[in-house]
């Protein structure tokens, strides 16, 4: 039983971890010197087609950020270097302090317009985040049974964009196969907080009835686990169960699909309609679903609903609860008094 008068979804939460012991920082290079191979490279390098004033820039980044290669110098160095010229096309001056221009804000508004491709996009977010830790001597906490950021939360998603993509989902032909797979994939991505990986290792053949309405389903995968679905979402998955029967929940027609293409196809016509309709909003959009905003509300709506954190942390394929740390700040400090389910 959780009593509301003695504590709230973070306070448990936080309790948990506090009881963890630090440790250093997984990745953490502030501590190894740059090789003098490295610093030589780094200096003889000339990125092509890049300002001299950016490359400068850049280098100092990348020095700072303690390159383990020529290779990891390089790479880092050619991000650093386009993110420069970007930055000084939209108005900033690389005298500012690096914390600014280096962001979340920043980095995220760059990456909505450069990258397509989620994957990359993740990739890119947290080189950037290491260097700024690297020049700012920004703290990053970890956790001997796993590991959390405060700053690196990620935001749950907006509610007006949620509803803006379930209302496209819903204005669709009843008779067209992608109005059900939209709904099939946000009930998991939403209802269930599956992953992109974890929509290829979806069976309806596990989904089962369960009371209240709740409907129970297991993910096969990297990371295998029973999830239990609540109202509204598992009525989704409960039609996708009767239309299709066994297999993935996109197998129509005895045609194999998979649920990552299918989210995939799903984001193209999506995106493409909000160009044509509202070409201002789509400037604003990264081009695909951020399903980690989607995973974000549904762990920090399950953590406020009760859920006890040894099974949520099995639900959500997590080996410690200082995993969820970083979605505190989203929690309220009470909250009405329930039954740990």
């Amino acid at each position: 039983m959780i009593n509301a008068a003695s504590s709230s979804p973070r306070q448990t939460v936080r309790g948990a971890t506090a009881r963890i012991p630090q440790q250093r920082v997984i990745g953490d290079r502030s501590g190894v010197p740059v090789s003098d191979d490295v610093v030589a490279y780094l200096a003889g390098y000339t990125p092509r087609g890049v300002a001299a004033g950016h490359a400068d820039w850049a280098k100092g980044l990348v020095l700072a950020s303690h390159p383990a290669s020529r290779l990891d110098a390089r790479v880092l160095c050619r991000r650093c270097c386009d993110l420069a010229a970007w930055l000084v096309n939209v108005g900033y001056d690389l005298a500012t302090p690096v914390e600014t221009l280096l962001s979340d804000a920043v980095i995220d508004a760059y990456l909505r317009k450069t990258q397509r491709n989620p994957g990359t996009a993740q990739t890119m977010r947290s080189a950037f985040r290491r260097v700024r830790r690297a020049v700012t001597q920004e703290r990053k906490i970890v956790y001997a049974g796993g590991r959390t950021d405060v700053d690196s939360a990620v935001r749950p998603v907006d509610t007006a964009e949620a509803h803006r993509f379930l209302s496209w989902i819903n204005g669709i032909d009843d008779q067209h196969a992608l109005r059900h797979d939209g709904l099939t994939l946000v009930a998991l991505i939403r209802g269930a907080g599956c992953t992109r990986p974890d929509l290829d290792h979806i069976d309806v053949a596990t989904f089962r009835a369960a009371p209240g309405g709740r409907l129970t389903l297991d993910i096969a995968g990297a990371m295998p686990r029973t999830v239990t679905v609540e109202r509204p979402w598992a009525q989704h998955l409960q039609a996708a169960h009767k239309r299709v029967g066994s297999g993935s929940p996109f197998d129509l027609d005895g045609a194999h699909r998979k649920g990552s293409q299918r989210l995939k196809n799903l984001e193209g016509y999506y995106y493409r309609q909000q160009a044509r309709l509202d070409p201002a909003h789509h400037k604003a959009l990264p081009g695909f679903l951020n399903l980690n905003t989607y995973r974000a509300a549904w762990l920090v709506e399950r953590l406020n609903s009760g859920v006890r954190l040894d099974r949520l942390l099995r639900e959500a394929g997590l080996r410690s609860a200082a995993s969820l740390d970083r979605y505190l700040q989203y929690l309220p400090d009470t909250c009405a008094p329930r039954t740990a389910r």
